[in-house]
Protein backbone atom coordinates (compact mmCIF):
# COMPACT_ATOMS: atom_id res chain seq x y z
CA UNK A 1 0.00 0.00 0.00
CA UNK A 2 1.48 3.17 -1.00
CA UNK A 3 1.52 6.26 1.34
CA UNK A 4 -0.81 9.53 0.43
CA UNK A 5 1.32 12.18 -0.23
CA UNK A 6 -1.48 15.32 0.23
CA UNK A 7 -1.82 17.03 3.18
CA UNK A 8 -5.44 15.63 3.82
CA UNK A 9 -4.61 12.38 2.89
CA UNK A 10 -2.31 12.43 5.52
CA UNK A 11 -5.08 14.19 7.97
CA UNK A 12 -7.20 11.13 7.00
CA UNK A 13 -5.30 8.46 7.67
CA UNK A 14 -3.88 9.80 10.86
CA UNK A 15 -7.00 10.68 12.12
CA UNK A 16 -8.38 7.16 11.17
CA UNK A 17 -4.62 5.46 13.32
CA UNK A 18 -5.31 7.73 16.62
CA UNK A 19 -9.96 6.54 15.88
CA UNK A 20 -8.62 3.22 15.55
CA UNK A 21 -6.17 2.86 18.81
CA UNK A 22 -8.80 5.19 20.91
CA UNK A 23 -11.54 3.06 19.92
CA UNK A 24 -9.47 -0.46 20.32
CA UNK A 25 -8.38 0.99 24.05
CA UNK A 26 -11.77 1.64 24.90
CA UNK A 27 -13.16 -1.71 24.45
CA UNK A 28 -10.74 -3.96 25.73
CA UNK A 29 -10.03 -1.98 28.97
CA UNK A 30 -13.85 -1.48 29.57
CA UNK A 31 -14.60 -5.42 28.52
CA UNK A 32 -12.06 -5.97 31.39
CA UNK A 33 -13.05 -4.35 34.10
CA UNK A 34 -16.92 -4.40 33.48
CA UNK A 35 -16.71 -8.53 34.25
CA UNK A 36 -15.18 -7.20 37.79
CA UNK A 37 -17.43 -4.36 37.95
CA UNK A 38 -19.60 -2.98 35.80
CA UNK A 39 -20.07 0.32 37.71
CA UNK A 40 -16.47 0.94 36.56
CA UNK A 41 -16.78 0.18 32.45
CA UNK A 42 -17.69 3.61 31.50
CA UNK A 43 -14.22 4.85 33.22
CA UNK A 44 -12.26 2.07 32.12
CA UNK A 45 -13.92 2.81 28.93
CA UNK A 46 -12.37 6.42 29.02
CA UNK A 47 -8.95 5.41 30.59
CA UNK A 48 -8.53 2.56 27.51
CA UNK A 49 -9.10 5.56 24.62
CA UNK A 50 -6.82 7.16 26.37
CA UNK A 51 -4.34 5.21 26.36
CA UNK A 52 -4.69 3.71 22.65
CA UNK A 53 -5.08 7.07 21.04
CA UNK A 54 -1.27 7.90 22.92
CA UNK A 55 -0.20 4.92 22.10
CA UNK A 56 -0.83 5.96 18.56
CA UNK A 57 0.49 8.82 18.90
CA UNK A 58 3.82 7.48 19.77
CA UNK A 59 4.06 5.43 17.47
CA UNK A 60 3.20 8.36 14.66
CA UNK A 61 6.17 10.25 16.07
CA UNK A 62 8.49 7.30 15.73
CA UNK A 63 7.42 6.61 12.43
CA UNK A 64 7.94 10.35 11.87
CA UNK A 65 12.02 9.74 12.77
CA UNK A 66 12.41 7.16 9.77
CA UNK A 67 13.43 7.25 6.43
CA UNK A 68 9.87 5.18 5.58
CA UNK A 69 7.61 6.91 2.81
CA UNK A 70 5.18 6.72 5.29
CA UNK A 71 6.92 8.94 7.49
CA UNK A 72 5.11 12.48 6.51
CA UNK A 73 1.82 10.13 8.10
CA UNK A 74 4.37 9.61 11.33
CA UNK A 75 4.51 13.11 11.49
CA UNK A 76 0.77 13.70 11.09
CA UNK A 77 -0.30 11.93 13.35
CA UNK A 78 1.80 12.82 15.94
CA UNK A 79 0.81 16.47 15.04
CA UNK A 80 -2.94 15.92 15.45
CA UNK A 81 -2.40 13.48 18.33
CA UNK A 82 -0.38 16.00 20.47
CA UNK A 83 -3.04 18.57 19.56
CA UNK A 84 -5.84 16.18 20.87
CA UNK A 85 -4.25 15.43 23.96
CA UNK A 86 -3.10 19.72 24.38
CA UNK A 87 -6.71 20.39 23.32
CA UNK A 88 -7.95 17.81 25.83
CA UNK A 89 -6.12 19.01 28.97
CA UNK A 90 -6.42 22.69 28.61
CA UNK A 91 -10.50 21.64 27.93
CA UNK A 92 -9.97 19.83 31.24
CA UNK A 93 -8.74 22.24 33.55
CA UNK A 94 -11.94 23.94 34.90
CA UNK A 95 -13.94 20.85 35.41
CA UNK A 96 -10.88 19.10 37.10
CA UNK A 97 -10.60 22.51 39.57
CA UNK A 98 -14.34 22.62 40.53
CA UNK A 99 -13.34 18.64 40.97
CA UNK A 100 -10.73 19.33 43.52
CA UNK A 101 -12.43 22.46 45.22
CA UNK A 102 -15.35 20.42 45.51
CA UNK A 103 -13.58 17.51 47.12
CA UNK A 104 -11.37 19.52 49.60
CA UNK A 105 -14.65 21.52 50.78
CA UNK A 106 -16.19 18.21 51.63
CA UNK A 107 -13.48 16.69 54.16
CA UNK A 108 -15.35 15.54 57.40
CA UNK A 109 -15.58 18.18 60.34
CA UNK A 110 -15.28 17.36 64.12
CA UNK A 111 -17.48 19.61 66.11
CA UNK A 112 -16.87 19.79 69.67
CA UNK A 113 -19.43 20.01 72.30
CA UNK A 114 -18.41 20.63 76.43
CA UNK A 115 -20.64 20.81 79.25
CA UNK A 116 -22.13 24.45 78.42
CA UNK A 117 -23.45 23.27 75.20
CA UNK A 118 -26.32 20.74 76.82
CA UNK A 119 -29.18 21.40 75.21
CA UNK A 120 -28.29 22.73 72.23
CA UNK A 121 -28.29 20.96 68.49
CA UNK A 122 -25.61 20.06 65.99
CA UNK A 123 -25.68 19.93 62.76
CA UNK A 124 -23.71 17.40 60.83
CA UNK A 125 -23.47 15.45 57.25
CA UNK A 126 -22.48 12.01 56.75
CA UNK A 127 -18.72 11.73 57.91
CA UNK A 128 -18.93 14.34 60.46
CA UNK A 129 -17.95 13.59 64.03
CA UNK A 130 -19.22 15.65 67.18
CA UNK A 131 -17.20 15.69 70.35
CA UNK A 132 -18.27 15.60 73.39
CA UNK A 133 -16.09 16.54 76.53
CA UNK A 134 -17.33 15.69 79.70
CA UNK A 135 -15.33 16.03 83.02
CA UNK A 136 -13.52 12.94 83.72
CA UNK A 137 -15.62 11.04 86.48
CA UNK A 138 -15.00 11.74 89.96
CA UNK A 139 -14.58 8.62 92.45
CA UNK A 140 -17.56 7.08 93.08
CA UNK A 141 -19.15 7.90 89.75
CA UNK A 142 -19.43 7.26 86.43
CA UNK A 143 -21.00 9.12 83.49
CA UNK A 144 -23.37 6.55 81.65
CA UNK A 145 -25.10 7.27 77.86
CA UNK A 146 -28.73 6.99 78.93
CA UNK A 147 -29.89 7.47 75.45
CA UNK A 148 -28.24 7.10 72.35
CA UNK A 149 -29.20 6.57 68.55
CA UNK A 150 -29.37 3.50 66.38
CA UNK A 151 -26.85 3.26 63.98
CA UNK A 152 -28.88 4.19 61.34
CA UNK A 153 -28.72 8.52 61.95
CA UNK A 154 -25.15 8.34 64.25
CA UNK A 155 -22.07 6.12 65.29
CA UNK A 156 -20.58 6.23 68.82
CA UNK A 157 -19.92 6.47 70.93
CA UNK A 158 -15.79 6.06 70.63
CA UNK A 159 -14.13 6.75 74.66
CA UNK A 160 -11.03 8.78 74.63
CA UNK A 161 -9.34 10.55 77.59
CA UNK A 162 -7.76 14.14 77.27
CA UNK A 163 -5.75 15.80 80.01
CA UNK A 164 -7.11 19.03 81.03
CA UNK A 165 -5.97 21.78 83.66
CA UNK A 166 -7.01 20.70 87.08
CA UNK A 167 -8.05 16.83 85.66
CA UNK A 168 -9.20 15.14 82.14
CA UNK A 169 -12.11 14.87 79.57
CA UNK A 170 -13.75 11.91 78.78
CA UNK A 171 -14.10 12.45 75.26
CA UNK A 172 -17.45 10.55 73.47
CA UNK A 173 -17.03 10.61 69.55
CA UNK A 174 -20.31 10.30 67.54
CA UNK A 175 -19.85 10.06 63.96
CA UNK A 176 -23.04 10.63 60.99
CA UNK A 177 -23.63 7.82 59.31
CA UNK A 178 -27.31 8.72 58.12
CA UNK A 179 -30.01 11.59 57.34
CA UNK A 180 -31.82 12.03 60.36
CA UNK A 181 -32.69 13.53 64.15
CA UNK A 182 -31.53 12.19 67.17
CA UNK A 183 -31.53 12.60 70.65
CA UNK A 184 -28.43 12.10 72.70
CA UNK A 185 -28.16 12.10 76.47
CA UNK A 186 -25.72 11.25 79.57
CA UNK A 187 -25.55 11.41 83.40
CA UNK A 188 -23.39 11.07 86.01
CA UNK A 189 -24.06 8.92 88.40
CA UNK A 190 -23.08 6.91 91.59
CA UNK A 191 -21.79 3.89 91.60
CA UNK A 192 -24.04 2.65 94.07
CA UNK A 193 -26.82 4.26 92.50
CA UNK A 194 -28.88 6.95 93.19
CA UNK A 195 -29.98 10.28 91.41
CA UNK A 196 -27.76 11.36 88.65
CA UNK A 197 -25.50 14.09 90.15
CA UNK A 198 -25.43 15.58 86.43
CA UNK A 199 -27.00 15.05 82.94
CA UNK A 200 -25.60 16.25 79.78
CA UNK A 201 -28.13 16.09 76.73
CA UNK A 202 -28.00 17.15 72.55
CA UNK A 203 -29.93 17.09 69.63
CA UNK A 204 -28.09 15.83 66.53
CA UNK A 205 -29.16 16.65 63.10
CA UNK A 206 -27.69 14.44 60.27
CA UNK A 207 -28.04 15.66 56.54
CA UNK A 208 -26.32 13.42 53.64
CA UNK A 209 -24.03 16.53 52.19
CA UNK A 210 -26.53 17.09 49.03
CA UNK A 211 -29.01 17.85 51.31
CA UNK A 212 -28.03 19.28 54.18
CA UNK A 213 -29.15 19.31 57.36
CA UNK A 214 -32.09 21.45 58.60
CA UNK A 215 -31.49 22.78 62.21
CA UNK A 216 -34.74 23.31 63.68
CA UNK A 217 -35.57 27.48 64.44
CA UNK A 218 -35.68 26.77 68.07
CA UNK A 219 -33.86 24.13 70.46
CA UNK A 220 -35.75 23.30 73.03
CA UNK A 221 -33.15 23.18 76.53
CA UNK A 222 -32.24 20.29 78.10
CA UNK A 223 -34.41 19.38 81.54
CA UNK A 224 -31.63 19.31 83.47
CA UNK A 225 -27.89 21.08 82.73
CA UNK A 226 -24.73 20.18 84.35
CA UNK A 227 -23.83 20.76 87.73
CA UNK A 228 -20.47 19.85 89.09
CA UNK A 229 -20.71 16.88 91.60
Amino acid sequence: MKAPTSTLGKAVVAGLAIFGGSWLGAAVNSRRVAKRNPSGASAAAAFGATTGGLIVTAAGAGLAMSKNEWNGVGQMTALLGSLGYAAAAIGGIGPIDRVLAKGSGSQPKILTASTADSGKTFALNVGDSLAVALPAAQSGATWKWTETPSAGVVNGPSQSTQAVAGGSNEIDTFVGSGNGTVTLAAALTPSGGGAATATWTATVVVGNGVNPPVVPATTTPAASTPTAA
